[in-house]
């Protein structure tokens, strides 16, 4: 068979939602073989569809690929289907072939979704904090991250004490703000306690009456985990789950009334100050504009319902509004 021909099924697997981490050749071209082998297995006592299914969930089950929600998991089951019934292959030294062929390294290490948002998975609440006058955005953007992490592990939600986080990690500053490391190091010793137990206040609490958290903590994480600061790497990571960044403070975004924002990055010398947020997705407009959809936390009524849309994929390896210029976390 042609390499032309096999051109058309990669062109078509492009979008399909799989993140392997392979860190040479051989283990991609292996990977994406192994996909091809069970596109071609005999449809003998079977009919097409049941197949067609069967074969997506043996693939999803080889990969650990899990989707947000049902709508997604249909879309990338038509992807399949296309893919399979374009072309297939007789044998194995065939797949491989055409693969060494094409270099598919670099095409492996560029599949991953086209759009994520966890807001529509469920995930992640569309109930939007507002920090008022406290300089918690480091807390916030903490705490909803946890919640976030803690809704995929036990499907379901939980509203966490973001006044616990001021008021106990002593390390930070409270409402004057804080470092996001050193906030997730404090989840991961003690936890979180409730919302409902140690409701937010937007002060931090006096020397008095200090710390309160609970005996039992609410939610938990086993430590943290830094994304490279690239576009693609953060695209990777958002796909499996909500990240908290930072971007800088300018007018630009504090004046957000809805759209994709686009502004300069200004480096750091000019004493922007950074504020953190939760990436909850990334996605294209129908203009063809790529954006990262993020949670805020200065109540519903800024940007769009408390959220907002900055670009992505954008020239500047700083990333709009700085945002690589910072950490990028997330809790596991």
């Amino acid at each position: 068979m042609a390499i032309a021909s096999f051109s058309a099924v990669i062109g078509q697997i492009w979008h399909m939602s799989m993140d392997f981490n392979h860190t040479n050749k051989e283990e991609g071209v292996n990977e994406i073989s192994k996909v091809l082998l069970l596109v071609t297995h005999t449809q003998k006592g079977e009919g097409k569809d049941d197949l067609r299914i069967k074969q997506f969930k043996e693939w999803m089950h080889e990969y650990d690929i899990q989707y947000p929600n049902e709508e997604t998991r249909q879309d990338r089951f038509s992807i399949f289907k296309a893919n399979v019934e374009l072309h297939g292959y007789d044998t194995y030294k065939e797949y491989r072939a055409a693969l060494d062929a094409l270099y598919c390294n670099d095409l492996v290490q560029s599949l991953h979704p086209s759009k994520v948002d966890w807001v529509e998975a469920g995930v992640v609440s569309p109930v939007v904090r507002n920090q008022g006058a406290c300089g918690c955005c480091w807390a916030m953007a903490v705490v909803a991250s946890v919640e976030a992490l803690n809704h995929m592990k036990t499907n379901q939600p939980i509203m966490l004490s973001v006044q616990e986080l001021i008021d106990c990690e002593k390390r930070n500053n409270g409402c004057k703000g804080g470092q996001l490391e050193t906030a997730l190091v404090y989840v991961q010793m003690y936890g979180f306690s409730a919302e409902s137990s140690n409701p937010y206040k937007a002060r931090t609490r006096s020397s008095i009456s200090g710390c309160k958290r609970d005996k039992t903590a609410a939610a938990r994480i086993t430590g943290f985990n830094a994304v490279p600061a690239n576009e693609y790497a953060l695209e990777k990571a958002v796909a499996k789950q909500p990240v908290v960044v930072c971007l800088q403070s300018s007018s630009g975004l504090t004046a957000y009334k809805g759209g994709i924002i686009d502004c300069e990055t200004l480096p750091l010398s000019s004493g922007i100050a950074p504020h953190a947020v939760l990436i909850v997705g990334y996605g294209t407009d129908p203009n063809g504009i790529k954006y990262w959809r993020f949670n805020n936390s200065w109540g519903q009524g800024w940007g769009e319902g408390g959220f907002g849309r900055i670009r992505r994929r954008v020239a500047d390896e700083r990333g709009a509004l700085g945002m690589f210029m910072y950490p990028l976390l997330h809790p596991v």
